[in-house]
């Protein structure tokens, strides 16, 4: 109840549903970026008031040529930042290089998704908020490439 996983659109909420946490649905990154995030955040928040902990998890749209993160990535990022300011603590993570999103990692790879999943939320349920942190980290998952 303290945990729930924000991502991109109901294929990837269905998936986050299946190993037991919350799941909020964005749909569409523009929801989330700089001049929607505030207003996307107090929704959340509204919504799911016990939760403290937020995993973010959106699409791994790959790097632009310029080197530049993806819309995505950076409306993943303004969302964080905003409910890190509310006083959430915020893991921003991204699915295992090679693979797209969460619903394909289930699709491949689903033991492996459950227990991240699961771990993720476990070990920071108790953490300090993450309001007085510069930024909010990025996690990348290894790959799973055997």
């Amino acid at each position: 109840p303290d945990v729930a996983v924000i991502c991109e659109g109901f294929p990837d909420a269905l998936t986050v549903a299946h190993t037991g946490l919350a799941a909020v649905a964005v749909l569409g990154t523009a929801h989330a970026g700089p001049g929607s995030a505030e207003a996307l955040t107090g929704r959340i928040i509204a919504r799911f008031p016990e939760v403290t902990t937020f995993i973010v998890c959106f699409d791994d749209d790959t790097a632009t040529a310029s080197g530049k993160l993806p819309a995505g990535q950076n409306a993943a990022a303004s969302l964080a930042d905003q409910l890190a300011h509310q006083g959430r603590l915020i893991l921003n993570i991204m699915p295992p290089v090679g693979v797209k999103d969460l619903n394909a990692w289930w699709q491949h790879h689903p033991d492996d998704l459950h227990r991240t999943l699961t771990a993720t939320s476990d070990h920071f349920t108790a953490r300090i908020p993450a309001a007085n942190l510069p930024e909010t980290p990025v996690w990348h998952m290894p790959s799973l490439a055997t």
